[in-house]
């Protein structure tokens, strides 16, 4: 009926020629991100028939913790690491927090618009991220094949001479991609093992040194 092409008229559909067949245009450039319609079968009114995403921008949802959650603002920048996905962090920015703590997880919900532009990113991904809640600082970083673990402890070898190295326990911080972050230990611009660092720490363990060579350095 005229009602009927009416109304699909307003709802975006165009006609494709007779015979009760009309083309469905998406308001927007997207991607399909579900499928209900299935050829030969009705369609009744208000039903969903395709969902469209625009996956160019992602928004990840990040549960605060209630006792840290009133550092955090919008605008901050995010670190986003992602589970079981390849590459480096993704950095982004914080763009709303929720004005009410989660009365059962105790967390404040709090955005983070995540630009997508190659849709490398899939949407449902779990990820872990932190929050620059203070001005940026300098932190030192090693290689995590650099680090190696002898009786609980965490140690690299620093190069001392030609051809010497000193086992030294450090202290780690954030792990990122393929670095490890030392708070305590390693003094800024000191030469470390990466190539060979287990070899040299089953010597040191062979010769019954252990974990009693490795002196705490300093800082």
């Amino acid at each position: 009926s005229e009602s009927a092409r009416a109304t699909l008229g307003a709802a975006g559909a165009a006609p494709s020629g007779t015979g009760g067949r009309y083309a469905l245009t998406s308001p927007f450039a997207g991607t399909v991100v579900a499928r209900n319609a299935t050829i030969g079968r009705s369609a009744v009114p208000g039903e969903v028939l395709f969902e469209v995403a625009d996956l160019s921008t992602l928004w990840a949802w990040l549960e605060v913790p209630e006792a840290e959650a009133g550092a955090v603002r919008p605008g901050q920048k995010v670190i986003l690491f992602f589970e079981g996905q390849r590459g480096p962090p993704r950095e982004a920015t914080l763009s709303r927090v929720a004005s009410s703590v989660d009365p059962r997880t105790r967390t404040v919900r709090v955005r983070v618009e995540l630009p997508n532009p190659d849709g490398s990113l899939k949407a449902g991904v779990f990820l872990r991220a932190r929050i620059q809640v203070s001005d940026e600082k300098e932190v030192l970083l090693v290689p995590q094949v650099a680090v190696q673990r002898a009786d609980g402890k965490s140690l690299v070898f620093v190069k001392t001479g030609a051809g010497l190295f000193e086992p030294t326990q450090v202290e780690l911080g954030d792990v990122f991609s393929d670095s490890v972050e030392v708070v305590k230990g390693l003094a800024s611009g000191a030469e470390v093992v990466t190539t060979g660092a287990f070899l040299l720490k089953t010597e040191v363990l062979k010769d019954s040194i252990g974990a009693g060579c490795c002196e705490e350095g300093g800082g």
